[in-house]
């Protein structure tokens, strides 16, 4: 069979003829002509279905779902812009960090600082997470959840928390990797109360307080009406003897023995000579009497006669 050798530009309908086949030029390509093409024949029955083909490979570890950007890491710990398309953490110990300083720019020249602005947005005390992964290699990560964004010229400056990482410090310098962010939701507003639980059980009494201070005294009350006379006590022990006191002065008149003496004007007594004591027998009268027998009352009329009691 001679090898087929269509003409170099050809014009519509031109024919070419080669091993008794014709082929007619349509404008674009070269279709056969002659022998005639019969009509198309009916579709034959679908065949048996093929057995089912052993299960492929399993796929690599997708990433951290959320916003993600291409930067490259810096080893620099230094709280300042690191440039277009870098970013570093505040600590040499990776999985230590408490700071990530980002450029506004990621490496594809996209700015995301109006997306970072979102995150530092939530009201909610958690912003969010940020996982920073090797580009290649996602089993290499540090996992943050993120507190708070400071808006810095040219970068920012995201205060995290690690949660968890694949190795104390799995990035090495100028490494390409890839930041995903996951923002938290704003926090919700107050649900209303919820209905009053049933009262529990009663619980068992506390021990006694301490007493509590005195409290001030509360002011005089009214009088009461007067009591009943209670009855009489019992007499009280003697008082003390009183003192000596001084001797008194007086002037006696007509004093003799054995009169009894007598009041007179102020200071004055008088010793009364028709009256007298001696001890035994008192007398009325100034006579002596005729004999004088045992104790009791002798009367004198002044002559011979006595009466004695």
């Amino acid at each position: 069979m001679a090898a087929f050798d269509f003409p170099n530009s050809p014009s519509v309908n031109d024919t070419y003829t080669a091993n008794g086949t014709t082929y007619t030029w349509n404008g674009t390509k070269w279709v056969r002509t002659s022998p005639s093409i019969g009509a198309q024949g009916s579709t034959g029955p679908t065949g048996a279905q093929g057995t089912t083909g052993a299960t492929g490979a399993q796929g690599a570890e997708g990433n951290f779902g959320g916003a993600t950007f291409y930067y490259t890491f810096e080893a620099n710990t230094t709280n300042a812009n690191p440039g277009a398309g870098d970013l570093r953490l505040d600590n040499s110990t990776q999985n230590a960090a408490t700071g990530i300083y980002i450029c506004d720019t990621d490496e594809d020249g996209t700015d995301i600082a109006s997306y970072l602005q979102t995150i530092d947005d939530s009201t909610s005390t958690i912003k969010g997470h940020v996982k920073i992964t090797n580009k290649l290699d996602s089993s290499q990560f540090i996992l943050f959840t993120i507190s708070s964004l400071t808006d810095n010229t040219g970068y920012f400056d995201i205060t995290v928390s690690p949660v968890d990482s694949s190795a104390t410090s799995p990035f090495s310098a100028n490494e390409d990797i890839l930041i995903t962010f996951a923002r938290t939701g704003d926090k919700g507003d107050t649900g209303a109360q919820g209905a009053a639980g049933a009262q529990g059980a009663t619980g068992s009494g506390g021990s006694t307080g301490a007493q509590g201070a005195a409290g001030a005294q509360g002011a005089t009350g009214s009088t009461g009406s007067q009591g009943a006379t209670g009855s009489t006590g019992p007499t009280g022990p003697s008082g003390a003897t009183g003192a000596q006191g001084s001797a008194g002065s007086a002037t006696i008149s007509n004093n003799a023995d054995n009169r009894v003496i007598t009041g007179g004007s102020g200071t004055n007594l008088n010793g009364e000579a028709n009256l007298s004591f001696n001890g035994t027998n008192v007398k009325i009268g100034s006579g002596t009497p005729a004999m004088a027998v045992g104790s009791g009352l002798e009367i004198d009329s002044g002559g011979a006669a006595t009466v004695r009691l």
